[in-house]
């Protein structure tokens, strides 16, 4: 629920979509996950789904403490017959994660840790690139080999043309992740394509109802700005949904509709929570935002999948090559060289662009 009061789904221009959750109960029944970014938003909705979904064990990590507590209390005596448990881990310790999997016997891992926030990426660009693509990187290299059959990474419509560092990061981890599979069809290494989830920490939603709450102006930051938007229940069935498709895939998309205006968004809500049109402030771009989002590249297009609801983004030509500047990205990191780290990331975007 959106401050308490109603429910995401009352905000989208059209209806829920849905996949068929027989499906993805078999595949997960009994089944041991394990969850970075397990005390976020999203991350609680994904341990959630393999509650509902029946897993065996849900084995949820996450660095911050208190999210993780959080998440514990609110799943106290509601697990059914999950067996969940919570450890801390920083996603940077590949080897406390490989550790877990070893331990639990897991065979999905969902890497949803990340940093997310566009402009704070934008002023912690080695960061975001440690956690975001080289730790993102680690754990999938070593994650298949130590007996994880899938491997699901979700991604976002901010790594296409990517004009931040946080949709770049995105994009790197896509192109590494598809060169994989192309070197060996057998690798279970799966992407997740999501666009702006409605009910999460720091989403527009969630900032127009604190704004709304304290009586405050809405804080657009242009009118003419467009977003496309699901639920948290769309996107953690797509991510489910990754792990249920056999042969090598591309990103697995939704059929998300038209994109939203961000105006009529902010107008819905102000009339849902208060009953009347609240006044709108235009505030101007943040870093690394950008009016529009896309879903595809120019050599992309959408193909049905055997999974009804469920797309796949394919491409005409293989795409660029990223192996040498994730390997430059390493070494910048390691040094602490943030303008080369700046650098090559607008480079990547660029390269992003073009096919191989």
């Amino acid at each position: 629920m959106i401050a308490g009061k109603i429910a995401e789904e009352q905000l989208l221009e059209r209806a829920p979509l849905t996949i068929d959750e027989r499906t993805l109960r078999r595949r997960f029944r009994g089944a041991s996950v394990l969850i970075t970014g397990a005390g976020g938003s999203l991350g609680g909705r994904m341990v959630d789904q393999m509650i509902r979904l029946e897993a065996g064990t849900v084995v949820c990590v996450d660095h911050h403490e208190a999210s993780l507590f959080r998440l514990g209390e609110r799943l106290r005596g509601n697990t059914r017959e999950t067996d969940v448990r919570y450890y801390f881990a920083d996603v940077r310790d590949t080897t406390r994660l490989i550790r877990f999997v070893d331990e639990f016997g897991v065979d999905a891992v969902f890497a949803l840790a990340a940093y997310k926030h566009v402009p704070l990426a934008e002023t912690n660009a080695d960061q975001v690139v440690h956690v975001n693509v080289l730790s993102t990187l680690a754990l999938a290299d070593r994650a298949l080999p130590a007996g994880v059959r899938d491997f699901v990474y979700p991604s976002t419509d901010k790594a296409v043309r990517p004009p931040s560092i946080y949709g770049a990061t995105k994009r790197l981890v896509e192109l590494e992740l598809l060169r994989r599979v192309r070197e060996d069809p057998r690798r279970r290494l799966r992407i997740a394509r999501l666009v702006n989830v409605l009910q999460t920490a720091g989403n527009v939603v969630e900032l127009f109802a604190h704004q709304l709450a304290e009586g405050r102006p809405l804080r657009l930051m242009d009118r003419r700005m467009t977003r496309y938007y699901i639920t948290s229940a769309e996107a953690t069935s797509l991510i489910a949904a990754a792990a249920c498709l056999d042969g090598p895939r591309g990103p697995l998309m939704l059929p998300v509709g038209e994109p939203v205006p961000t105006l009529r968004l902010a107008l819905r809500l102000g009339e849902l929570l208060t009953g009347k049109q609240p006044e709108i402030e235009e505030v101007g771009m943040r870093p690394g935002e950008r009016l529009h989002e896309e879903l595809l590249y120019a050599y992309e297009r959408l193909e049905e999948t055997e999974l009804a609801g469920v797309l796949e983004v394919r491409t005409e030509r293989p795409t660029a090559d990223a192996r040498e500047v994730v390997r430059a990205l390493q070494r910048a990191v390691e040094v602490g060289d943030d303008a080369e780290v700046r650098r090559l990331m607008a480079e990547a975007a660029e390269a992003a662009a073009v096919t191989a």
